[in-house]
């Protein structure tokens, strides 16, 4: 019995030392990705950025912030939901002491909306919790928090702790802008209802009070240091916001008309722009490259302008 479990010992060492090997490297170096690289933007930009912009993947693939005419971060990301919005615009706060405007992207999902319960993201808490040092914001054991090898997978850790084989992520510019060029997906701009119909499955009305709350916190911060706030919805293809459902879209424009009277924002709503055709579109929600440099140039007119002097 001894020696069949020294045997069996001598087998699994050598993938026991690898592992550990590997969970100490990724650990003591992190393995590079997006979120790293957009602290690394703010932190290396906070003292100079006159704009931040939040948000989710429309933000992201939407907003140019090199075009906005100003020094501005975009720090808006895939699937990013108001509670990691405002955790981070507090961290960051007392080091921002040139900013001037946030702009605010409030889509047809975003109050009822929680990064924990998209089941398809939610493991992305876990890059907020260990990456930005921002804590879930409900507690709960996840070994990704601990282990470098459960956060990123065994094999981009191990490539990256062995090799420096950097793992496959999307393009980003200096500003934490979406650089890769997206083109017009026609099918995908018609087929709206297949993603609406994902949306609905991670929208909770019930949601919504804590995530108007969360708003509001940041809202009274950045007015107590001279702040202004914007809030806007993004374009969508007419496929898209026609496909809506009504009561909840009426929701949505209340509870955002109720925060812009309380504090005196300005909502701009781009939802159903005309200005923007079909090749502005890679999809029926997210705007294509030739989109995003369109919009960012009407968010510089519209918007920064008025605002950051």
């Amino acid at each position: 019995m001894f020696k069949y479990g020294f045997k069996l010992l001598l087998f699994f060492l050598p993938l026991l030392l690898l592992t550990t090997f590997v969970e100490y490297k990724a650990r003591m170096s992190s393995v590079p990705n997006n979120y790293t690289a957009k602290r690394a933007i703010v932190e290396r930009n906070i003292s100079t950025t006159q704009v931040f912009i939040t948000g989710s993947s429309h933000a992201y693939y939407g907003i140019l912030a090199k075009r906005l005419g100003v020094p501005a971060v975009n720090l808006a990301y895939l699937s990013q939901d108001v509670y990691y919005d405002t955790r981070i615009l507090l961290k960051y706060l007392p080091q921002a002491a040139e900013t001037k405007l946030v702009i605010v992207p409030i889509s047809y999902f975003t109050l009822e909306y929680k990064l924990e319960q998209n089941l398809e993201s939610s493991n992305r808490v876990n890059f907020y919790t260990k990456l930005w040092e921002i804590p879930p914001e409900k507690e709960k054991f996840d070994l990704a928090q601990y282990s470098s090898i459960a956060l990123f997978g065994f094999q981009p850790a191990r490539n990256f702790a062995l090799f420096k084989v950097m793992p496959k992520s999307e393009e980003m510019d200096e500003t934490g802008s979406y650089v890769s060029k997206s083109i017009s997906n026609l099918t995908n701009i018609k087929n709206a209802k297949a993603g609406i119909d994902e949306k609905h499955r991670t929208m909770k009305a019930e949601s919504i009070p804590q995530n108007v709350q969360y708003l509001s916190e940041i809202f009274e911060a950045l007015q107590a240091k001279n702040i202004s706030v914007v809030i806007i919805t993004t374009p969508c293809f007419p496929t898209y916001y026609e496909a809506l459902d009504v009561e909840r879209y009426a929701l949505m424009q209340s509870e955002i008309r109720k925060l812009s009277e309380k504090y005196g924002i300005e909502y701009k709503n781009y939802l159903n722009d005309e200005r923007f055709v079909t090749e502005d579109f890679q999809d029926s929600s997210h705007l294509s490259t030739k989109g995003a440099e369109k919009f960012s140039d009407i968010i510089k007119d519209e918007i920064v302008q008025k605002y950051v002097k």
